[in-house]
């Protein structure tokens, strides 16, 4: 750190930097020499950590002289670097309605998960062959009174910024499982169900014992119950992700990973995770008719073949393109083609009609 410059950490992961400045030339070259320095991997454990790191700025006074504000205006930056994928931004007078924005998110969903205002859609997933029900992914909607209806990518990544993730994803989970008992009571007897993992939550040490516990108290057979982690968090090194795949899969709860084909996975890695099931991004399924995406979902399937690992894919709208994914010999589907996300009481009378 140069001198007169302080730091501290307010956050599990955030951190802030007060750094005195004569000339803002000198702001960027510390910002990439920061950046460098934090992204250096380390040993941990004999496994190898490759930290990631998202920078926002403001500075005094251009954009404010209150200590308050200049943080919230970093955190803005920030936010929408993390959003863009990009290591870091410089706050300017556009972000202000965004940061607005952001802030009435946050405030409407701790409403939403202190008095349980949120609500659980299932989306069946299909064998291509057979066009049976293989079970469903849980989805999370959201209306709010004064901001409406609000997207589950918008509200989900300002949950993750602002460390919500954990509470959403155990609301969830908890919400499925409680479901799925009163199914069970009832004599229903539904398929299992996958849960999306935040990022952040699924290298928490208490994910496991939470989950497990659960189980126990609902009776329900963790069999019952599915996750689906992202491809970032699959190829996270850590031991916490490591131990949390590993114990999983021993207690028999399957693990997907979703979105696949839109990160960068070292598919020699891949072959060595706990995994199940693979899913391919939508994306890819839409464009089938596109030589090089057909050849990508061809090359993704018999990778999957190779480290016997079942193929769901997402986002099937047209015959043509359930047709074409059964004879290349994908086993699962999900889409519109099948269902959209439905209501756990349309979903219940299903089960019951099929009963």
């Amino acid at each position: 750190m140069p001198e007169k410059a302080l730091a501290c950490r307010p956050g599990a992961d955030d951190f802030i930097v007060l750094l005195p400045l004569n000339d803002r030339k000198d702001l960027l070259p510390f910002v990439h020499k920061l950046i460098e320095k934090c992204t250096e991997p380390y040993w941990l454990a004999q496994e190898k950590i490759s930290p990631s790191v998202c920078v926002g700025i403001s500075m005094c006074p251009d954009d404010s002289s209150q200590f308050g504000a200049l943080i919230q205006h970093a955190e803005a930056a920030m936010f929408e670097a993390k959003q863009q994928g990009v290591p870091f931004r410089v706050y300017h007078q556009d972000m202000h309605s965004a940061l607005t924005q952001r802030l009435e998110i946050e405030q409407g969903l701790r409403r939403a998960l202190e008095h349980n205002l949120l609500n659980v859609v299932l989306q069946p997933k299909y064998n291509l062959l057979e066009g049976k029900t293989i079970g469903y992914e849980a989805l999370v909607r959201w209306h709010d009174a004064n901001l409406g209806t609000v997207a589950p990518d918008i509200f989900v990544a300002v949950a993750e910024a602002v460390n919500l993730g954990k509470q959403l994803d155990r609301w969830v989970i908890d919400t499925v499982l409680q479901q799925l008992s009163l199914w069970q009571k009832a004599g229903l007897q539904p398929p299992p169900v996958a849960v999306n993992i935040t990022s952040k939550h699924f290298s928490d040490p208490e994910l496991f014992n939470h989950i497990m516990t659960k189980l126990q108290e609902l009776r329900l057979v963790p069999s019952s119950l599915q996750l689906e982690i992202t491809e970032g968090v699959a190829m996270d090194k850590s031991p916490t992700t490591l131990i949390n795949l590993n114990a999983f899969r021993s207690a028999g709860i399957k693990i997907a990973i979703d979105d696949f084909g839109t990160g960068y996975s070292s598919l020699s890695y891949l072959t060595s995770l706990p995994i199940d099931f693979i899913k391919i991004d939508k994306a890819f399924v839409q464009a089938l008719e596109s030589d090089h995406n057909l050849s990508l979902v061809k090359a993704m399937l018999a990778m999957a073949k190779a480290i016997t690992v079942q193929v769901i894919a997402e986002g099937i709208e047209t015959h043509a393109q359930q047709q074409l994914l059964a004879s290349l010999g994908c086993d699962f589907g999900q889409g519109y083609l099948y269902a959209k996300p439905t209501s756990l009481a349309d979903i219940e009378q299903q089960l019951i009609s099929v009963n």
